[in-house]
């Protein structure tokens, strides 16, 4: 046994809890990785529009960015502990549900309750986590799950790809249960829940209003494709959205004890990682929901050979999560977000201005380096740095505040994602036809074509329906995926720009204050 000190006692079962804790995030990466790889093979199981593959994804990250903040506020009074046990429970029955579900309605619904899952223990992971461990080791502590995570990032997309293809959809839902049986067993024994349970009122009319919100700006944007962006529709629920949020912050400042204390954006480090987490997480949302899609549908690889391009990225990201995690402790968080914009920048830019069919395999591979090793960085460095920032009696609720708004923008990116593919590369389809056809050709317009030209369905499938004008259409259908996606690059490059910038920005100020 250890030479714990006596003091010290209630860290002896510290690395079970370790142990305990890393399996949430190794569920949470591979649900991830896996259930993406499914989604164009559950979009030709059950013939569905890109819109609903959208939503098996959003759906998940939706009611985790809706509920975190208010799981975060009930840990705080009640327990960390507790509130991690109920979440683990509620991921495996919705991984239950999602995996012997007959249709697509049930997988959504499974994933609903995946995402409520999520959203009481992910929170918890680095809270319970830094409980665990004396204060001289929790850095260690942190940077080891983060490691963790990184390795089952990397292996994730070759794993998931391989079960996809040989064991069929299902398991990549499956292959979460005995992972969430191993994490409640192991937690429930090692962790002692050291959070203050002071029972504080909890404002559920903010924490309603604020769900309501994330919910509607996430329909908005996931129905955006088929009400357009000048809809009626979508511009009154953006509108009402921020009307309603702007008034759930005034709100907070009025109250004795409010959903959350506004004061801690008063900490520059708390007030800069949520700014610039929700804009990374927007470009990783949507580049890791469109990925899996162009490597397969479009470029017709199997899961399985994705899964091993996906590889190259998720090694990097292990990679650099890993050093990072490790450094935390000792240097200030504000040069590594640094470096992870320049290096999102370099490689959206290289995937904005390299062919994607065929793949150029040299710049492919030297973005997907750059895209991961961002990833790595900042997933790292801004969970690190927002728990750290926090105090003790608010780590729950400021930590889920951080971690909504992130996974709002995560699934906004997504529903973006879907309606750029859909409007830029339909458009440019039907401009190709009618200069090839001419003006009354049945293919103009067709919404059936719509989910080849945005990757909902195989190309390849397009030569077998259309035996004489299918390479033809192929073709088009390629080129027309291509404008759609290298917009969606520069976008991502766009918002990558923005977060640098207000780091900076807040770096310099910072920097002006301290001086005088």
């Amino acid at each position: 046994m250890e030479n714990i000190p006596p003091k010290d006692r209630a860290y002896s079962y510290r690395w079970w809890a370790l142990l305990g804790l890393g399996m949430a995030l190794v569920i949470l990466n591979l649900d991830l990785t896996i259930v993406n790889l499914a989604l164009p093979i559950l979009g030709q199981t059950f013939h569905v529009k890109l819109s609903i593959l959208q939503w098996i994804s959003n759906t998940y990250s939706l009611t985790f960015a809706s509920l975190v903040l208010l799981a975060g506020k009930v840990a705080d009074s009640y327990g960390h502990r507790l509130i991690y046990l109920w979440g683990i429970s509620f991921f495996f029955l919705g991984s239950c549900i999602a995996g012997f579900a007959s249709d697509v309605t049930v997988i959504i619904a499974g994933r609903l309750f995946q995402g409520i899952g999520m959203a009481g223990t992910f929170g918890m992971v680095f809270i319970l986590a830094s409980a665990a461990f004396p204060i001289n080791q929790r850095g260690l502590a942190i940077g080891l799950l983060v490691a963790l995570a990184g390795v089952s990032q990397a292996i994730g997309p070759t794993m998931g790809g391989m079960i996809v293809e040989h064991w069929g959809w299902r398991w990549a839902f499956l292959i979460n249960l005995p992972f969430c049986i191993l994490s409640f067993i192991l937690v429930s024994w090692a962790c002692e829940d050291k959070s203050l349970k002071q029972k504080l009122p909890i404002h559920y009319p903010s924490a309603a209003l604020l769900i309501a919100t994330y919910f509607a700006l996430v329909i908005a944007f996931n129905e955006i494709e088929n009400w357009g962006a000048l809809s009626w529709q979508f511009l009154l629920i953006i509108a009402a959205c921020s009307i309603t949020f702007s008034g759930v912050m005034i709100w907070q400042t009025r109250l004795k004890d409010p959903l959350i204390d506004l004061k801690l954006f008063k900490n520059h480090i708390y007030r800069t990682v949520s700014i610039t987490r929700p804009l990374f997480q927007f470009n990783f949302g949507a580049f890791f929901f469109i990925l899996p899609i162009y490597l397969q549908n479009i470029a017709g690889m199997t899961p399985g050979h994705s899964g091993i391009v996906m590889l190259i990225m998720t090694a990097s990201l292990a990679v650099s999560s890993t050093i990072i995690g490790r450094l935390n402790d000792h240097i200030s968080p504000a040069g590594p977000i640094v470096a992870a914009h320049i290096l999102s920048i370099t490689g959206f830019i290289v995937m904005s201005i390299t062919p994607i069919i065929p793949i150029h395999w040299p710049a492919f591979s030297i973005a997907l380096i750059c895209i991961g090793s961002n990833v790595g960085i900042m997933y790292s460095t801004t969970n690190y740095a927002a728990i750290h920032s926090l105090p003790s009696d608010k780590k729950g609720v400021g930590y889920g505040f951080f971690t909504a708004n992130a996974y709002l923008f995560y699934s906004i990116g997504i529903g973006m994602v879907g309606y750029l593919l859909s409007t830029i590369g339909f458009s440019h389809f039907n401009h190709s036809i009618a200069m090839h056809f001419g003006e009354n050709s049945s293919f103009l317009n067709n919404k059936d074509i719509m989910f080849y030209t945005n990757g909902a369905l195989p190309i390849e499938q397009l030569r077998h329906i259309y035996p004489q004008q299918g390479k033809v259409l192929a073709d088009f259908a390629i080129d027309a995926f291509s404008k759609g996606f290298h917009s969606i690059m520069w976008l991502f490059t766009a918002f990558s720009t923005l977060g640098l910038i207000g780091c900076l920005s807040f770096l310099k100020k910072n920097q002006e204050v301290s001086q005088q």
